[in-house]
């Protein structure tokens, strides 16, 4: 029979991310939308706290999906940079060297239903970091996602990718069946956005309201930013990043809106915007052509509004301790255990190199 030191070990990640997301629920949070032929792919990430880190994640790195029971063991084939709130390897969202991008959004109707026999766990947020590691592009994302079963610890979400080839896709657990919109067939995906109804409902919304709707509900923020989705099929690349942050502004949830996202996906290396929607701080741009995903070391991050370590948007270094900083500051507020904290904010420190 196991001690109790030994069950709070081996739940620890699980207990984690169940308290970190049990803060109260928002009624509105998250819009993202793609513009397929500008292979741009933009994210308002709206929620009560705007600490977080842009992590690098290497390549060849040894991961394990930190679900309750089975979790999912993999080794990185691509290097990535994410958005990271809660901890590395609990990504909210960010795009692989491939150019391939994933984001997440809350769905209070998501039901993920039971793992199938013999199939593996991943939690909805290292869902996100599977996804980037394994996959090039949609189609394998897609192949990817069947592969495993998302076990929730507590945010019921679901989630947006694009590729760097124009096509873009929805997930989402639908009475515990995996239901996917993809631009690839016909009228599945007629517009690459998603907030936080399901996109079937969103669609019949939209097509019923256009984007007369002002306000800042979910359905209302579908409208805004499908019909954005919709000009965009017409114009040119060019001005595409100013196009796309002038639709994360049309779908500004007031102080709420934290990070303000652009991914763009087209050309050899994918490149990432990021600017604090609230403060209208200046914009940050990472090209990750110049990123060094190789496994081994300490990579550096970037503290995305300056509350972790007093600079906001360049390079540092001390991931480890940054990323304990982290932790305590979003995890170690809600009355967690400090040393269950202590254990997540430990966390890259248990990540090998696979050989």
């Amino acid at each position: 029979m196991q001690t109790l030191r030994a069950q709070v070990r081996s739940l620890a990640p699980s207990v984690v991310l169940l308290v970190a997301l049990a803060a109260p629920s928002p009624a509105h949070a998250c819009t993202t939308f793609g513009f397929r032929a500008q292979r741009v792919m933009g994210k308002s990430y709206d929620w009560h706290t705007a600490a977080g880190l842009l992590m690098v994640n290497p390549r060849g790195q040894s991961k394990s999906g930190a679900a309750r029971a089975s979790s999912a063991r993999w080794t990185a084939r691509y290097g990535s940079v994410t958005f990271n709130q809660y901890g590395r390897g609990f990504p909210n969202g960010g795009v692989n060297e491939r150019g391939l991008a994933v984001e997440v959004m809350w769905l209070s109707s998501a039901r993920f239903g039971a793992a199938a026999p013999g199939q593996r766990s991943v939690n909805e947020l290292s869902f996100i970091q599977y996804l980037l590691d394994n996959a090039k592009d949609v189609t394998e994302a897609i192949a990817y996602a069947r592969r495993v079963h998302v076990a929730r610890t507590y945010a019921r979400v679901h989630y947006m990718a694009c590729d760097k080839g124009g096509a873009c896709a929805t997930f989402e657990h639908v009475a515990g069946r995996l239901v996917v919109h993809h631009s690839h067939k016909k009228k599945s995906l007629p517009y690459a956005a998603l907030t936080n109804h399901t996109y079937d409902r969103s669609l019949r919304y939209y097509k019923r309201a256009k984007a007369n709707d002002s306000g800042m509900g979910s359905l209302a923020r579908f409208a805004r930013a499908a019909e954005h989705v919709q000009r965009a099929k017409a114009l040119p690349a060019r001005g595409a990043v100013e196009r796309a942050f002038a639709t994360l502004d049309s779908v500004r949830n007031g102080s709420y809106s934290k990070w303000q996202i652009v991914y763009q996906l087209a050309g050899a290396k994918p490149r990432v915007s990021f600017r604090a929607a609230g403060a209208r701080k200046r914009l940050f741009t990472v090209d990750l052509a110049k990123v060094d995903f190789r496994c081994g070391g300490e990579s550096s991050v970037i503290d995305l509004t300056g509350s972790v370590s007093g600079k906001a948007g360049r390079w540092l270094s001390g991931a480890n301790a940054l990323n304990g900083k982290l932790v305590r500051a979003t995890l170690g507020k809600l009355g967690l255990p400090a040393a269950i904290v202590a254990q997540v904010a430990a966390y890259p420190r248990t990540l090998r190199c696979a050989k």
